[in-house]
Protein backbone atom coordinates (compact mmCIF):
# COMPACT_ATOMS: atom_id res chain seq x y z
CA UNK A 1 0.00 0.00 0.00
CA UNK A 2 2.99 2.02 -0.02
CA UNK A 3 3.46 4.88 -2.63
CA UNK A 4 6.45 4.75 -4.58
CA UNK A 5 6.04 8.67 -5.19
CA UNK A 6 5.47 11.19 -3.08
CA UNK A 7 3.22 14.18 -3.73
CA UNK A 8 4.76 17.79 -2.53
CA UNK A 9 1.75 17.90 0.26
CA UNK A 10 3.58 14.41 1.81
CA UNK A 11 6.56 15.64 1.14
CA UNK A 12 6.37 18.65 3.50
CA UNK A 13 3.63 16.59 5.71
CA UNK A 14 6.53 14.68 6.33
CA UNK A 15 9.50 17.02 7.22
CA UNK A 16 6.16 18.40 9.86
CA UNK A 17 6.10 15.08 11.54
CA UNK A 18 10.06 14.79 11.56
CA UNK A 19 10.23 18.06 13.22
CA UNK A 20 7.50 17.17 16.22
CA UNK A 21 8.87 13.66 16.77
CA UNK A 22 11.40 12.09 19.39
CA UNK A 23 12.17 8.13 18.81
CA UNK A 24 11.58 6.20 21.59
CA UNK A 25 12.34 2.25 22.35
CA UNK A 26 8.57 2.32 23.99
CA UNK A 27 7.67 -1.68 23.84
CA UNK A 28 9.57 -4.30 23.32
CA UNK A 29 9.80 -6.47 20.29
CA UNK A 30 8.31 -3.58 18.27
CA UNK A 31 10.75 -1.03 16.23
CA UNK A 32 11.09 2.27 18.07
CA UNK A 33 7.66 4.30 18.79
CA UNK A 34 7.23 8.36 17.18
CA UNK A 35 6.56 9.73 19.79
CA UNK A 36 4.67 12.87 19.38
CA UNK A 37 6.28 16.23 21.43
CA UNK A 38 3.88 18.74 20.50
CA UNK A 39 0.40 19.75 21.43
CA UNK A 40 -1.26 16.47 23.22
CA UNK A 41 -5.67 16.62 23.34
CA UNK A 42 -7.95 15.68 25.93
CA UNK A 43 -7.68 12.27 25.25
CA UNK A 44 -4.13 11.49 24.77
CA UNK A 45 -3.66 12.06 21.25
CA UNK A 46 -1.18 13.93 19.82
CA UNK A 47 -2.73 16.91 17.73
CA UNK A 48 -1.05 19.07 14.88
CA UNK A 49 -1.17 22.43 15.53
CA UNK A 50 -2.89 23.95 12.15
CA UNK A 51 -0.34 22.61 9.98
CA UNK A 52 -0.78 23.74 6.06
CA UNK A 53 -4.04 25.54 7.76
CA UNK A 54 -5.50 23.15 9.00
CA UNK A 55 -5.97 20.79 12.71
CA UNK A 56 -6.01 16.95 13.01
CA UNK A 57 -4.74 14.40 15.30
CA UNK A 58 -1.36 13.50 14.19
CA UNK A 59 -1.12 10.13 13.73
CA UNK A 60 -3.79 10.83 10.77
CA UNK A 61 -1.35 13.38 9.70
CA UNK A 62 1.99 10.81 9.71
CA UNK A 63 -0.30 8.62 8.09
CA UNK A 64 -1.63 10.47 5.42
CA UNK A 65 2.15 11.35 4.86
CA UNK A 66 4.09 8.46 4.94
CA UNK A 67 1.63 5.94 3.17
CA UNK A 68 -1.72 8.23 1.80
CA UNK A 69 -5.06 8.95 1.85
CA UNK A 70 -7.24 7.11 4.48
CA UNK A 71 -9.96 5.93 2.98
CA UNK A 72 -13.78 6.80 3.97
CA UNK A 73 -15.14 4.20 6.10
CA UNK A 74 -11.88 3.16 7.52
CA UNK A 75 -9.67 5.00 10.62
CA UNK A 76 -6.07 3.95 11.70
CA UNK A 77 -5.70 1.96 14.86
CA UNK A 78 -2.57 1.95 16.65
CA UNK A 79 -0.75 -1.44 17.16
CA UNK A 80 1.74 -0.59 19.93
CA UNK A 81 -1.40 1.10 21.85
CA UNK A 82 0.59 4.20 22.25
CA UNK A 83 -1.55 7.01 21.94
CA UNK A 84 1.20 9.68 20.93
CA UNK A 85 2.76 7.20 18.61
CA UNK A 86 2.83 8.63 14.87
CA UNK A 87 5.37 5.95 13.35
CA UNK A 88 2.73 4.56 10.45
CA UNK A 89 4.18 1.05 10.46
CA UNK A 90 2.49 1.14 13.84
CA UNK A 91 -0.69 2.29 12.64
CA UNK A 92 -3.35 -0.34 10.69
CA UNK A 93 -6.25 0.54 9.01
CA UNK A 94 -9.76 -0.74 10.76
CA UNK A 95 -13.18 -0.37 10.37
CA UNK A 96 -14.95 1.44 13.34
CA UNK A 97 -15.93 -1.64 15.05
CA UNK A 98 -12.77 -3.75 15.09
CA UNK A 99 -11.00 -0.74 16.48
CA UNK A 100 -13.02 -0.30 19.46
CA UNK A 101 -13.49 -3.93 19.77
CA UNK A 102 -9.58 -4.06 19.94
CA UNK A 103 -9.47 -1.50 22.59
CA UNK A 104 -12.09 -3.13 24.68
CA UNK A 105 -9.79 -6.33 24.46
CA UNK A 106 -6.26 -4.88 25.39
CA UNK A 107 -8.32 -3.18 28.37
CA UNK A 108 -9.94 -6.05 29.29
CA UNK A 109 -6.41 -7.79 29.18
CA UNK A 110 -4.36 -5.58 31.11
CA UNK A 111 -7.51 -4.83 34.11
CA UNK A 112 -7.42 -0.78 33.20
CA UNK A 113 -10.42 1.09 31.47
CA UNK A 114 -14.25 1.84 32.44
CA UNK A 115 -14.56 -2.02 31.18
CA UNK A 116 -13.17 -3.49 34.32
CA UNK A 117 -14.75 -0.82 36.79
CA UNK A 118 -17.48 -2.73 38.41
CA UNK A 119 -16.22 -4.12 41.98
CA UNK A 120 -15.81 -0.76 43.40
CA UNK A 121 -17.72 2.42 43.00
CA UNK A 122 -15.90 5.38 41.01
CA UNK A 123 -13.96 6.67 44.59
CA UNK A 124 -13.07 2.83 45.33
CA UNK A 125 -15.25 3.51 48.60
CA UNK A 126 -17.89 0.86 48.33
CA UNK A 127 -18.28 -2.37 46.61
CA UNK A 128 -20.62 -2.35 43.61
CA UNK A 129 -23.32 -5.21 44.13
CA UNK A 130 -27.18 -5.20 43.92
CA UNK A 131 -27.94 -3.86 47.16
CA UNK A 132 -25.78 -0.04 46.50
CA UNK A 133 -26.56 0.68 42.55
CA UNK A 134 -29.09 2.13 41.41
CA UNK A 135 -29.42 3.24 37.52
CA UNK A 136 -29.50 6.10 36.06
CA UNK A 137 -30.35 7.63 32.56
CA UNK A 138 -32.71 6.50 29.00
CA UNK A 139 -32.37 2.48 28.48
CA UNK A 140 -30.02 2.67 25.44
CA UNK A 141 -27.50 5.38 27.68
CA UNK A 142 -28.10 3.91 30.93
CA UNK A 143 -25.25 3.52 33.60
CA UNK A 144 -24.44 2.62 37.52
CA UNK A 145 -24.28 4.84 40.61
CA UNK A 146 -23.14 3.70 43.77
CA UNK A 147 -26.06 4.70 46.17
CA UNK A 148 -23.83 5.56 49.21
CA UNK A 149 -21.95 8.03 47.54
CA UNK A 150 -25.56 9.74 46.26
CA UNK A 151 -26.28 9.99 50.09
CA UNK A 152 -23.28 11.09 50.79
CA UNK A 153 -23.47 14.16 47.82
CA UNK A 154 -27.62 14.57 48.99
CA UNK A 155 -26.01 15.35 52.48
CA UNK A 156 -23.80 17.80 51.32
CA UNK A 157 -25.70 19.64 48.95
CA UNK A 158 -28.74 19.70 52.33
CA UNK A 159 -25.69 21.21 54.34
CA UNK A 160 -24.85 23.95 51.50
CA UNK A 161 -28.17 24.80 50.69
CA UNK A 162 -31.02 24.62 53.85
CA UNK A 163 -32.91 27.10 51.36
CA UNK A 164 -33.67 25.17 48.67
CA UNK A 165 -34.10 21.89 50.36
CA UNK A 166 -36.70 23.36 52.77
CA UNK A 167 -38.57 25.01 49.56
CA UNK A 168 -38.83 21.68 47.69
CA UNK A 169 -39.71 20.02 50.88
CA UNK A 170 -42.56 22.28 51.18
CA UNK A 171 -43.74 22.17 47.53
CA UNK A 172 -43.69 18.37 47.92
CA UNK A 173 -45.59 18.08 50.73
CA UNK A 174 -48.38 20.64 49.39
CA UNK A 175 -48.36 18.33 46.20
CA UNK A 176 -48.82 15.34 48.50
CA UNK A 177 -51.59 16.95 50.82
CA UNK A 178 -53.29 17.99 47.67
CA UNK A 179 -53.61 14.45 46.28
CA UNK A 180 -54.93 13.14 49.43
CA UNK A 181 -57.56 16.03 49.59
CA UNK A 182 -58.69 17.09 46.08
CA UNK A 183 -61.78 20.12 45.92
CA UNK A 184 -64.98 19.04 46.26
CA UNK A 185 -66.38 19.35 42.83
CA UNK A 186 -69.32 22.07 43.04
Amino acid sequence: MKPTLYTPRQINDQAYVAENIDLVDRVSGWPGCWEWQGKINNKGYGRSSQHEGRSDKAYRVSFNAFVGEIPTGLEPDHLCYNKICVNPDHLELVTRRENVLRSIAHHKALGTGSWNRGEMCGKGLHPMDDANIYAVGAERTKYRRCKACARVRYVAYIAAHPERVAMYEATRRAKIAAKRNPRPTP
